[in-house]
């Protein structure tokens, strides 16, 4: 795969090139949007905005040696912001289930059963998660979000946060402390 320079070379003289990047970036964002929207077509909106924002200031971006995928997400992040400020909406985690159950409907009654008591208790476990995330404040979910969900490497964070990775890591450790107690508060 060509590094990340030269693609972002090839796509300001070449908008076809940008597609390469797009590709790459995608589905992290899409992750990361929906994971925060809970809407699928608030997301699309965003993420659509996103990149449309992203190739028309390509020309004035300059590498710097900092990962492209940090600046986007900082775009992204930026574009929720304005959607929630035009819409006064908040954009946050809601209390739809991302686990779906997808049974097999020729499998054994004694299967579909398990298989539906295996989806009740994801779904118990995922709305406890659910409930302690919503407790976190709006920096710690979107950490977690960010590391966790869209799997952005500590770098990349702390590039969007303008901070180091050593002092990233060791914030997401507590917030993950943090987490686990509110997780297990749930369970007394």
């Amino acid at each position: 795969m060509l590094s990340e320079k030269i693609l972002i070379n090839k796509a300001k003289k070449d908008k076809t090139a940008f597609l390469k990047l797009y590709n790459i970036y995608y589905p992290k964002i899409y992750a990361y949007l929906l994971v925060r929207t809970k809407n699928k077509e608030l997301t699309e909106d965003i993420l659509q905005e996103t990149f449309i924002k992203a190739l028309r200031a390509l020309k004035s971006y300059e590498y710097r040696g900092k990962s492209f995928g940090a600046w986007l997400f900082r775009v992204a992040s930026n574009e929720m912001a304005n959607q929630w400020r035009k819409n006064n909406k908040t954009i946050g985690y809601g209390e739809d289930t991302i686990l779906e159950n997808y049974a097999d409907p020729i499998a054994s009654a004694e299967e579909q059963l398990l298989a539906k008591e295996n989806t009740l208790i994801q779904n118990e476990r995922q709305q406890k998660l659910m409930s302690a995330l919503e407790k976190l404040s709006e920096k710690e979910r979107e950490l977690i979000t960010l590391k966790y969900i869209s799997r952005l490497s500590y770098k990349d964070i702390a590039i969007i946060y303008k901070t180091r990775p050593a002092t990233l890591a060791v914030r997401l450790h507590r917030i993950l402390g943090k987490l686990k107690n509110l997780i297990l508060e749930t369970y007394e």
